[in-house]
């Protein structure tokens, strides 16, 4: 509650997000509510009803359907950053972006959803290290471990900066995600 004293409600984080993002085409659920008890401007309770995407996919999961195959993990990583990219250059970070990401395949495409965005504050702008951070937290799952060759893992961040328009960034981040690509 004091935190809504500097700052909207975390459902009107999550709403103002999610009405957002379609602008900057990148794919959320719909709000089908937003409900808020205020105490004059404060915001003592608050409630967001987000659209149900099921049956939809969680990153995780989608990464060990594909098994070892290295050529469908790059693919797939590619379509995904391709998606977070956009979802980046609208200044939206969370550290917990791949838990907060369902994955729906609709007849052979895939369409990426991003939801969660309590921690979003829209005055943040790119960095190198909120990127660096995130696709961490992409690659550091044991889904992934030895499964990517560096050159796949150079196609993907090559097409993410090049969708984010910061390709300068590329020696910097792959040398802090190579170790990634490492069997262990």
């Amino acid at each position: 509650m004091l935190e809504n004293l500097v700052y909207p409600s975390e459902a009107m984080r999550n709403f103002n997000a999610l009405l957002y993002l379609p602008h900057k085409e990148v794919l959320a659920p719909r709000v089908l509510l937003l409900a808020e008890k205020c105490l004059g401007w404060l915001a003592i309770e608050s409630v967001l009803i987000m659209e149900d995407l099921e049956p939809a996919t969680g990153f995780r999961a989608y990464l060990k359907s594909l098994g070892d195959n290295s050529e469908a993990i790059k693919n797939f990583l590619k379509e995904l950053f391709l998606t977070l990219a956009k979802l980046h250059k609208a200044n939206i970070y969370s550290r917990d972006t791949d838990k907060n990401l369902l994955i729906k395949n609709q007849n052979g495409k895939l369409d990426f959803f991003y939801f969660d965005f309590d921690q979003t504050f829209f005055w943040r702008r790119i960095s190198f290290r909120r990127v660096a951070h995130t696709l961490k937290h992409f690659f550091d799952k044991p889904e992934l471990n030895g499964k990517l060759t560096p050159q796949q893992l150079k196609e993907i961040i090559d097409l993410y900066l090049s969708e984010l328009d910061k390709p300068h960034w590329k020696n910097k981040l792959l040398k802090s995600l190579l170790k990634f690509t490492q069997k262990g």
